[in-house]
């Protein structure tokens, strides 16, 4: 008999919050504590805030693993890693210590009150399609359609660059 279904899913870290980068190797730490192997880590990116400008740049990055949490269990654990940071509701789309994305699952979509998978805002943020593409360049969303051309019809002003691309601690 073989274990648990292990499943891939994509996951975004962000951080504006000093000390980010601090922040970001606390949620990977915390997420493969809480049952999700890793596969590819990207480089941290630094970014323009979106939707509130008023703040400071966030650093950004995108993991590929693998887990046999179900969906919604997935979203609690990164919710639980997130106020684990201090993070509390506040602003929408304002600082944070830590924010955790559900991007992908598998190839499954998901639409709940809760949770929509694949996530709603992904293709249109230069800053989690960055990162996603330096781990899987040939990725494509669940209509067939590759990432990198979504990326490249983005708003250029888009403000985001490679901030660091061993950032994990480890060698």
């Amino acid at each position: 008999m073989g274990g648990p279904t292990r499943v891939t899913v994509y996951i975004a870290l962000g951080s504006n919050i000093a000390p980010r980068l601090k922040f970001l190797r606390y949620g990977l730490k915390r997420l493969v504590e809480s049952g999700v192997r890793l596969l590819r880590i990207s480089s941290v990116y630094r970014s323009s805030p979106v939707g509130y400008a008023a703040q400071p740049d966030f650093l950004n990055a995108v993991v590929c693993g693998k887990t046999s949490l179900e969906a919604a269990e997935l979203l609690m654990t990164c919710k639980a890693i997130e106020k684990e940071t201090g993070r509390t509701v506040g602003k929408r789309f304002g600082p944070r210590p830590l924010d955790l994305d559900l991007l992908l699952y598998e190839n499954r979509s998901f639409d709940t009150p809760r949770l929509t998978i694949p996530h709603p805002r992904m293709e249109k943020r230069a800053f989690v399609l960055f990162p996603l593409l330096e781990i899987s360049p040939k990725l494509t969303n669940h209509r067939g359609v590759r990432y990198d051309l979504l990326l490249s019809k983005l708003d250029k002003g888009q403000k985001i660059q490679r901030y660091r691309r061993n950032w994990t601690g480890k060698k």
